[in-house]
């Protein structure tokens, strides 16, 4: 048997399917009962990837085991020309096997310009030029030409009877014609590869657009990463286009690249960061509480509660001069300054409620608090320091404490 399908390793240990992974066993009432037969290649049960064989005699020892899915209806005899291509112990070809095409039989390429059937004509022409219809040539010679490096020309001319018989002839007129025959026939061939490359690109193309969309439809995040993927490589490309043009700021002053900020100075920092607070205070949800909010609250607060400098210094004098010189003195705030110092603290504490999320009471608890303030500071006092004097509650509670 012929076995071929290992596209990952091309060592026949690999050969997963185009959509990924494996597949499972479908049907096996087709047999192994001629040469000829497309079958899957499978490690065992339910382990079908992208391998395959085509048998060349009947093997019954398949059936039941192998998926039969096809039938080689046509080049039979190719077939069996590729089989004897000499192998190694580990059933390797000595030689190279080129795979020049492939497709789908029975379905037509979507091409707005329908390009597959303009080459397809054109190949046909080509090929009428280079072996005429009147010439048969069999289909196993032809495998044998190609096998032994023959293409064109040279296949026909070594298959025909004529070719055979007027070998030394066509020496003869060969010399007398020069070397006018030989470019024309490698220009004709050359085109003919060129467009057979072209048709095989047409092909792997779609089939890749084929395997592309599928994993779009199977993956919602598969274009996601592949946009990633690509943003990625566009970056990595600019940056080694940077690298080789000379490379960007600070990397020729022996600076790592994405750390040129230590080249700044100080007024440069400063300035980017005044920038930066300007543009974005943080002042949104949480934020309020970051260091700079605190402090601007403090700073708003103290307007309210200034310190009077000029009555602190007369009350200290009259002080001095009533009492003892080592004895202490005690600044005494007028109603004033207490007022607005009271003032101040109600308005923090109303300030405070518009932050506090409301919570669910319960009831059952007991009762350790004489207003909501105390209530809401004995919790946080249980919070920080209820697993270190439980056992005091408890010794309290039962009149056992020491």
């Amino acid at each position: 048997m012929v076995q071929s399908g290992d596209f990952q390793f091309n060592n026949g240990d690999g050969g997963e399917s185009v959509y990924g992974g494996t597949f499972n066993d479908e049907d096996f009432s087709r047999r192994h009962t001629q040469g000829g037969i497309l079958s899957m290649a499978n490690k065992g049960r339910n382990s079908n990837g992208s391998q395959f064989f085509i048998t060349l005699r009947r093997h019954a020892m398949l059936d039941g085991k192998h998926i039969a899915f096809g039938q080689v209806i046509a080049g039979m005899d190719v077939i069996r020309a590729i089989g004897q291509v000499p192998v190694d112990r580990d059933e390797k070809p000595r030689v190279a096997v080129t795979i020049v095409g492939s497709g789908e039989v029975g379905r037509a390429t979507k091409s707005p310009a329908n390009i597959h059937a303009q080459l397809e004509k054109h190949i046909g022409d080509l090929n009428e030029e280079i072996a005429p219809t009147g010439a048969k040539v069999p289909e196993a010679v032809k495998a044998k030409a190609i096998l032994a490096g023959k293409q064109g020309g040279a296949a026909v001319e070594s298959a025909t009877p004529a070719g055979k018989a007027g070998g030394k002839e066509d020496e003869a007129e060969e010399d007398e014609e020069g070397t006018a025959t030989a470019p024309a026939r490698n220009e004709r061939e050359r085109r003919l590869m060129e467009l057979r490359l072209k048709m095989n690109a047409c092909r792997t193309s779609n089939s890749k657009e084929v395997v592309e969309e599928q994993k779009r439809a199977a993956d919602p995040e598969y274009a996601m990463r592949q946009a990633r993927a690509q943003k990625k490589r566009e970056r990595e490309e600019k940056e080694q286009k940077e690298e080789e043009e000379g490379g960007g700021a600070g990397q020729g002053k022996g600076v790592p690249r994405g750390k040129e900020y230590l080249l700044d100075t100080v007024e440069t920092v400063e300035m980017k960061d005044a920038k930066k607070k300007k543009g974005n205070p943080d002042a949104f949800g949480w934020d309020v509480f970051n260091q700079d909010s605190l402090l601007r609250a403090h700073e708003k607060r103290l307007k309210h509660i200034q310190h009077d400098g000029k009555a602190y210094l007369e009350q200290k004098q009259e002080e001095e001069a009533k009492s003892s010189v080592f004895a202490g003195f005690g600044h005494k705030p007028t109603e004033e300054a207490k007022d607005r110092l009271q003032n101040a603290m109600e308005k923090v504490m109303e300030k405070k409620k518009e932050f506090s999320r409301r919570r669910a009471y319960c009831e059952e608890e007991d009762v350790t608090y004489i207003n909501e303030r105390n209530r809401h500071f004995n919790k946080k006092m249980q919070r920080y320091f209820g697993s270190y004097t439980e056992e005091i509650r408890q010794n309290l509670e039962r009149g056992t404490a020491l």
